[in-house]
């Protein structure tokens, strides 16, 4: 069954090693017969929310804030599948990614609280390697499909890879190619 894979990469650093994986999950995707769009959200004018309740009243399509979310709120609606890929920035999720995740409570509270169905994987790079760098983010990662009620297809650390091009020849690439063609 062919599927709609939006791949959200929140790293600001083009052509990183962020994005190298996410080609990587893409390039096995589309091999497989999937669709498959890359967000660069790093390169986006996202807000962070303002609490303001809007959503929750009927008012926004679906928030009232009028920034590059609404290209966000599209590709995300279209998508059934949904891959997280971020670089590690404290131990977490970066920025941008969080301010996104925070900003998909509108499109959620708009529909009556009504969260579509999700299957969900997750791309992670980062300066230092070893599996306690990636654990915050993980749990957080796992905690937000439980709490929205979506499915985990799997995931791709990349540990030491903190220059650009550092990535090449990782295991990793290899690891998300592989993941992109199973989805």
């Amino acid at each position: 069954m062919m599927r709609k894979i939006l791949v959200i990469n929140s790293s600001p650093r083009a052509g990183g090693n962020t994005q190298a994986l996410c080609e990587a999950f893409a390039q096995g995707a589309r091999t497989a017969g999937h669709e498959v769009e890359v967000l660069r959200i790093g390169d986006l004018d996202i807000r962070p929310c303002r609490g303001c309740l809007a959503c929750t009243h009927g008012r926004g399509d679906p928030c009232v804030i009028a920034d590059d979310m609404r290209v966000t709120y599209a590709a995300y609606n279209r998508a059934d599948t949904l891959v997280f890929a971020s670089p590690i920035y404290n131990w977490t999720f970066n920025g941008q990614m969080m301010v996104m995740n925070n900003r998909l409570f509108a499109d959620s509270a708009s529909k009556g609280f009504a969260i579509p169905k999700k299957e969900c994987g997750f791309l992670l790079t980062a300066e230092s390697d070893g599996e306690d760098v990636f654990a915050l983010a993980v749990t957080y990662y796992h905690h937000m499909l439980a709490q929205r009620g979506w499915s985990h297809l799997g995931g791709v650390t990349a540990g030491g890879v903190l220059e650009v091009g550092a990535i090449a020849g990782h295991p990793a690439l290899e690891d998300a190619r592989r993941l992109g063609g199973e989805v």
